[in-house]
């Protein structure tokens, strides 16, 4: 539709040039598409970005029909970003801008001379050749970086931008903008045909893009103008308009920001996932990691810092659910990430787990989180990958959730995974918290408590009383002794009794503190409790 509009108008400005500017119009001047609307991809009242590109001697037409074609398309309802420029000019200012350069990148032939635009493709595709790609992806990263650290660096943000918070579209854009200068392909059903991007993770963008496009668009009719950020008015108006509906224990609007959440996070991940593939590599660098190289257990390779199986022993590893979670808990043993080029594999062997025994992958996982230090990469790498809902099935539930409230900032998995690392970090605290976590001698039991507390939301009961009964269920799949087991259930139970003293009652009584005290049967729960309960407030607010 602007396509046509611009087309029509172009024609009309065209015909009221002088006879030698409109037969130059063909040879000497084209219309180009730039950012949003070059990739076709404009919100209601998005910027519609034109550039007039010209032959150094054609600048007095370019100059009329610009301000001519600029003037009607504002008269016409357009928001118009518009730009007048030779291709020098196109050179000289993608060279200093990284903003001009991607939009260049994705700049679509309108009308005009087709050489014009076919000449400014070349030139801009010339200046990320070969090892310039690197440079060019480097940049692109930091540049995103900042941009999420204005915008958002979470995906599980309260009040999220839908464009250039993290997960957000700004993720597609970045996947085209380095698959184009890595590879030479933007569209992603060519990344998919290119073997670029896995099948699944094309279905992935492509399900995040429909539903956050849908919602941009929504917010921008809506308003009447540009508005990308999901506010907590829009959330429940959004809702209904997606058809849900409150159900017990879960309002229409948590339901709604749950689909949102899950789509932002596969969004971050996927892209995540790309730009590691696609980062250049020097050949001392790849020469570097190889000459470093070093087998662990006879059945592990460390690489750069990474860990992964040995080749022979990938399928082995992959197809079972104990030595899968063996390889991240000598990672975590080690200090060392899971190698990504094994994500993807992890993520799509996962689903055929199913029915298989995890007796055994459970005691592994509970042994892992008796050793803190690297436990916080660990356990957000098992749930981003579905692993941890193989051992704890009830995360699954958790994954994206929100209590739509202002005391809560985090989704319930955000805030679970947060806990365990706030936690973790008492390791190396000098305080009276610190010393209280150090001398916990079950350290596992804390942890696992951690990711259970809230796994009981979302249900129409109290979330606490839900809480008693997964841990029971918890303590029974991980064989825990009776002992730990009450430690555990008592930890899930009770997990905001200390917090509800703190700051509903007096605690200068004596006897409400004697009753406390009594209620903390045994040592290890009383230091387990001081170092649950101290991050509520670093994890929520």
């Amino acid at each position: 539709m602007t396509d046509g509009m611009v087309t029509r108008l172009t024609h009309t400005a065209v015909a009221g040039l002088t006879k030698a500017d409109a037969s130059a119009f063909e040879s000497e001047m084209a219309l180009v598409a730039l950012g949003g609307y070059g990739r076709a991809e404009l919100s209601p009242f998005s910027d519609v970005d034109l550039m007039f590109l010209y032959r150094p001697g054609a600048r007095r037409g370019a100059e009329e029909l610009c301000n001519r074609l600029v003037r009607d398309l504002w008269d016409a309802g357009l928001v118009l970003g518009s730009s007048l420029r030779t291709l020098v000019e196109c050179v000289t200012l993608a060279r200093r801008d990284l903003s001009v350069h991607t939009a260049l990148l994705e700049g679509r032939h309108i009308l005009g001379s087709s050489w014009l635009t076919g000449e400014l493709r070349e030139r801009i595709e010339r200046l990320t050749r070969g090892r310039r790609a690197d440079r060019f992806v480097e940049v692109m990263l930091l540049e995103r970086a900042a941009e999420q650290a204005r915008f958002g660096s979470s995906a599980h943000l309260l009040e999220p931008n839908l464009k250039l918070s993290k997960g957000g579209l700004r993720e597609l854009h970045l996947i085209r903008w380095i698959a184009h200068v890595r590879y030479g392909v933007a569209g992603f059903d060519r990344l998919e045909q290119e073997r670029l991007l896995s099948a699944e993770d094309a279905a992935m963008l492509a399900e995040a893009r429909e539903f956050i496009l849908r919602a941009r668009n929504d917010l921008h009719f809506k308003a009447g103008r540009a508005q990308d950020v999901l506010t907590l008015h829009e959330q429940v108006r959004l809702a209904a308009a997606f058809g849900f509906r409150d159900r017990p224990g879960l309002l229409a609007v948590e339901q709604f920001m749950q689909r949102f959440y899950r789509h932002s996070s596969a969004l971050e991940e996927v892209a995540e996932r790309f730009v590691r593939r696609c980062r250049g590599s020097s050949l001392w660098r790849r020469l570097g990691r190889f000459l470093t190289q070093r087998r662990v257990n006879g059945q592990y390779v460390v690489t750069g810092g990474a860990l992964a199986p040995v080749p022979e022993a990938r399928p082995a590893v992959l197809s079972n659910l104990e030595r899968l979670v063996s390889l991240f808990s000598l990672a975590n043993q080690m200090g060392l990430e899971v190698d990504d080029s094994l994500w993807e594999q992890i993520r799509n062997a996962v689903s055929l787990l199913d029915g298989q025994d995890a007796t055994a992958a459970r005691r592994v996982f509970l042994a892992m989180l008796a050793t803190p230090g690297h436990l916080d990469s660990t356990v957000r790498r098992l749930a981003s990958l579905g692993v941890l809902e193989k051992l704890i099935p009830e995360f699954a539930h958790a994954r994206g959730l929100i209590q739509f409230n202002q005391y809560h900032k985090y989704t319930v998995d955000e805030h679970t995974l947060l806990c365990v690392a706030h936690a973790e970090a008492f390791q190396d605290d000098p305080g009276p918290l610190g010393h209280a976590y150090r001398g916990i001698h079950h350290k596992e039991i804390l942890h696992l408590a951690l990711i259970l507390h809230d796994l009981g939301k979302g249900f129409e009961d109290d979330h606490s009383a839900l809480g008693y009964d997964i841990a029971l269920r918890t303590a029974d799949r991980f064989g825990l002794e009776a002992h730990l087991r009450d430690i555990l259930v008592f930890l899930v139970r009770h997990h905001l009794l200390m917090a509800h003293l703190a700051f509903r009652r007096d605690t200068s009584d004596e006897q409400l503190l004697a009753r406390f005290a009594r209620s903390l049967d045994d040592v290890e729960s009383r230091r387990a409790r001081r170092a649950l309960c101290p991050d509520h407030g670093k994890t929520d607010r």
